[in-house]
């Protein structure tokens, strides 16, 4: 399973709330699942890639369980399969005074995670059969943090971060690339149409295009283009 981090400003070595979003091609999230960590981002990093990477391979979840697999990581697994972009953002440490699960509760019900007809997975019934996980395109709540949405902003909030990518102007957008290897294209069809990312390295790395319609934050488009130049460093440098 392929995923990118989101972790600004928080201690990954201390109790946290960790958050799985699941993004279609159009950039609508259709899938989120808020869990707690009293070790860190020992669990989210991971104890849910070892899982699902098992699920994908047909693999029993124990042998004592082999059908222990929960929602969420059948939710994941068939993101995987059909190429979707996961992220798992750590929304903030728990203090010491503060009960671990009620913070995760706020959290459940803040993002809808708790939703049994939407993108809630947590919500979910656990006694549905997992065949049963469908995705369905909903508009989750508005993240709390803000992000470049316009075109130019984009490709500004690039530069600024990526300094190393080399830009190139396009009739309707902009490339980036690593040398003569494209990493990220941005597009744009007209003034007032929504600016679309087509990511090149998995785009090429799954054999089919994946373009998304851009509505994350700042933090996610960061770790977004990590990840692709990730990619690209394991697979083609």
């Amino acid at each position: 399973m392929q995923y990118f981090v989101v972790s600004d400003d928080v201690d990954v070595k201390s109790s946290l709330i960790y958050i799985w979003k699941i993004r279609d091609f159009s950039g609508a999230v259709v899938g989120c699942y808020v869990g707690k960590s009293k070790n860190g981002e020992k669990r989210p990093r991971g104890h849910y890639k070892r899982n699902v990477d098992k699920l994908l391979k047909g693999l029993p979840y124990r042998a004592g369980n082999p059908h222990g697999y929960r929602r969420v990581h059948h939710a994941l697994a068939q993101a995987a399969r059909a190429g979707h972009i996961i992220s798992v953002t750590y929304l903030r440490n728990v203090q010491p005074h503060e009960d671990i699960s009620d913070v995760e509760k706020h959290y459940i019900r803040q993002y809808g995670c708790d939703a049994e007809d939407g993108i809630g997975l947590n919500g979910r019934s656990k006694t549905e059969k997992p065949s049963a996980v469908e995705f369905k395109q909903a508009t989750a709540p508005a993240s709390l943090d803000k992000g470049a949405s316009t075109l130019s902003q984009i490709r500004d909030f690039v530069e600024k971060n990526f300094q190393h990518l080399l830009p190139k102007q396009l009739s309707h957008g902009y490339a980036f690339y690593v040398g003569q290897t494209r990493i990220l294209r941005l597009s744009q069809s007209g003034p007032k149409a929504k600016v679309r990312l087509k990511l090149a390295i998995s785009s090429r790395y799954r054999g089919r295009e994946i373009e998304i319609v851009w509505a994350g934050t700042d933090l996610e488009l960061k770790h977004l283009i990590d990840s692709e130049l990730l990619l690209h460093r394991e697979h083609y440098a």
